[in-house]
Parts: structure tokens; C-alpha cells; sequence
């Protein structure tokens, strides 16, 4: 069962190889507690910390170059982090990007937050190559379960009560944050409005 499972393990064998087997898939895919883990958040809190938290963005796939974020700016739980999205496509390791953020959320989930980019949706990562990648190293249903668990991640996080943090940009229809605290998850990413902004508007001008 996934609360049986040892995360540190994964993560300890894991975090310079490549993904072997099913049982990674069962333990950190397939499994409830990835999804029921993010979807129980909806800010990020950082006032606390001495250590202060790290923001990255668009891994896309490329898992060494996470592996030496993670070199530099110190392994969690040493170092707290904030990821604002586009973890898969365009990369060759699209999975072993995504199993190690999963795996790392589960096991610290007071030091390490993951929130949407405009890749985790099945129209865009269905062309961009996640979805072939999981129909080529594993099946199709490992592909559903991501879509699904994408569909819960959360698209904002706020730290020390001053810094708003999402993928894309402010919205036209953002007039309170508490806005984006009542967006209802799972959700699809619809063509418009404030979710569909919140991941897509970089520029408004």
C-alpha cells in the first residue's frame, strides 16, 4: 500500500538513476497520496524559515539539470522550494523529473511545494511528449493518472504573506486573491478566464 511504502528509499536510490519497474509506478503514481498531499495545499507559508525558499520553474523534463539545482541550492529538507510549473515536455526525462518532485512533496511536505504550469494539462503534454514518453516506457493508464494528478495541483502560493507566486500572470478578473483559494480542484484548464490566466498571461499589456 502507498502509506507502507518508503519514500527515502525512493528518493535515496533514485535521485541519479532512472526510473526501473513497476513498483516505482505503483508506489508513486498510482497510489491516492500524491494527489490527496498537493491538493491539501493551497499556500505556501515561508515566514517561518530561516532558510528562506527557493523558486524555480520549466524543468521541462530535463533531470539533470534539476539534479544540479538541487547540488546548488541544497537537498530537501535542507533547503525549502517552490516550483511553479512545466515540470514535463520537450525533456527525455520527463518521469524521473516528475516521480522526484512527487516523491520529495510527499516526504516534505512542510519544505516542499509544487504548483501548476501550463503543461500539467492533457491537451498541451498529450503534443509536447509526456504522453508519449508514459505510452513508451510504461502504458497509457500511467498517463491518465498524471492527468488526474495534474488536474490537482494547486496554481498559486503566497509567501510570507507578500510575494504571490503562479506560472503565468495576474488575471483581468482577479480583483481578491481569495479568488484563487476558491478555485475548485481537480480541474481541467478551461480556454479562458482566471484559471486559464493565472498558468497562461505572461504579458497583459
Amino acid at each position: 500500500m502507498a502509506k507502507e511504502y518508503d519514500y527515502g528509499v525512493y528518493l535515496s536510490s533514485n535521485v541519479a538513476g532512472e526510473i526501473e519497474g513497476e513498483n516505482v509506478v505503483s508506489a508513486v503514481a498510482v497510489s491516492s497520496e500524491p494527489r490527496s498531499c498537493i491538493a491539501n495545499n493551497k499556500s505556501v507559508n515561508s515566514s517561518n524559515s530561516r532558510r528562506g525558499t527557493n523558486r524555480r520553474s520549466d524543468i521541462h523534463g530535463q533531470y539533470s539539470d534539476l539534479l544540479r539545482l538541487f547540488e546548488y541550492g541544497g537537498f530537501p529538507p535542507a533547503a525549502n522550494y517552490l516550483f511553479l510549473g512545466d515540470y514535463v515536455d520537450r525533456g527525455k526525462q520527463s518521469l524521473e523529473t516528475i516521480f522526484l518532485l512527487l516523491a520529495y512533496k510527499i516526504k516534505y511536505p512542510e519544505n516542499f511545494f509544487l504548483l501548476r504550469g501550463n503543461h500539467e494539462c492533457a491537451s498541451i503534454n498529450r503534443i509536447y511528449g509526456f504522453y508519449d514518453e508514459c505510452k513508451r516506457r510504461f502504458n497509457m493508464k500511467l498517463w491518465k493518472l498524471f492527468t488526474y494528478t495534474f488536474n490537482c495541483l494547486p496554481v498559486a502560493a503566497v509567501i510570507d504573506e507578500k510575494i504571490l507566486c503562479m506560472h503565468g500572470g495576474l488575471s483581468p478578473d482577479l480583483t481578491n486573491v481569495e479568488q484563487i483559494k476558491n478555485i475548485e480542484r481537480p480541474s481541467d484548464i478551461p480556454d479562458s478566464g482566471l484559471l486559464c490566466d493565472l498558468l497562461w498571461s505572461w504579458d497583459l499589456r
